[in-house]
């Protein structure tokens, strides 16, 4: 009920889910389908009202500075110290407050209760979406494809060239549209060897750079005190020889002593 202690209306959901309860398994699947066919074309326009609040931002950011400096440097001194800042990876602008790209995350972020890093991840996925490839981003539409996997197909396209980006978008589309539904490992290697078919020097810049990113970090787990966690990027071969060797290190590690006795009362 509400403040005036009027019964509020049931959610629609609500009375659809007690119909649920009556149907046969065939008819659950239909739904389960159906459901995630909503959710995938929910996901479609979340992703296309971010970039447009990405695209207001950056407008209103340059028309803050265009407001605060006419562009023109005072002296070649000034010119010399702007680009050596911009050299040592200082941003120049900062002076002018959050940029249009930092004014997005943190919408994102509050509305979706995101970190900074995941937010950004979705920026960059629905610039994907209505710039680079939005043949493959209608299959997200509809409902044919997710967000992970369209996550995926814009990760796994970041180095292709822009001259190969139409064609491979096409390429992707029509793959989609042609096979049935793919688990995601499947769905990685017809994203691969599609990039392999229509740009092999992109297909190489992707395994030099996955090559490069290569890392492993240890760091305290924070949501579980005094327990650690193991995150990383190695190659394939790499990680089958290391979590060998851990799951022996993890059988053959004594237990941890017992804690300390409480302090004698005073």
């Amino acid at each position: 009920a509400d403040a005036t202690g009027v019964p509020a209306p049931q959610p629609p959901v609500l009375a659809r889910v007690a119909e649920d309860e009556s149907l046969s398994k065939t008819d659950l699947v239909e739904v389960i389908a159906h459901c995630a066919s909503t959710i995938a074309s929910a996901q479609f326009r979340l992703l296309t009202a971010i970039s447009l609040i990405h695209e207001e931002h950056e407008e209103d950011y340059g028309a803050e500075i265009g407001e605060l400096t006419d562009g023109q440097a005072d002296s070649p001194e000034a010119v010399r110290e702007f680009a050596a800042r911009g050299q040592t990876g200082d941003d120049p602008r900062a002076q002018y407050g959050p940029n249009g790209l930092e004014r997005t995350i943190a919408d994102v972020g509050a509305v979706l209760s995101l970190p900074p890093g995941r937010a950004r991840e979705l920026i960059i996925d629905a610039h994907a979406l209505r710039y680079r490839l939005p043949k493959t981003a209608r299959f997200l539409a509809t409902g044919r494809i997710d967000l992970p996997r369209f996550h995926e197909v814009v990760a796994r396209t970041d180095n292709v060239d822009d001259a190969h980006l139409t064609a491979i978008d096409t390429a992707l589309a029509a793959a989609i549209s042609e096979r049935e539904p793919m688990s995601m490992t499947r769905f990685h290697t017809m994203i691969d060897a599609t990039i392999e078919r229509v740009d092999p020097d992109g297909a190489a810049r992707r395994r030099e750079t996955a090559t490069s990113r290569r890392y492993l970090r240890i760091r305290p787990h924070r949501d579980e005190p005094g327990q650690s966690r193991i995150d990383g990027q190695i190659p394939a071969t790499a990680a089958a020889i290391l979590d060998t060797r851990l799951e022996a290190m993890i059988a053959d590690a004594p237990p941890p002593p017992p804690p300390p006795p409480p302090p004698p009362p005073h």
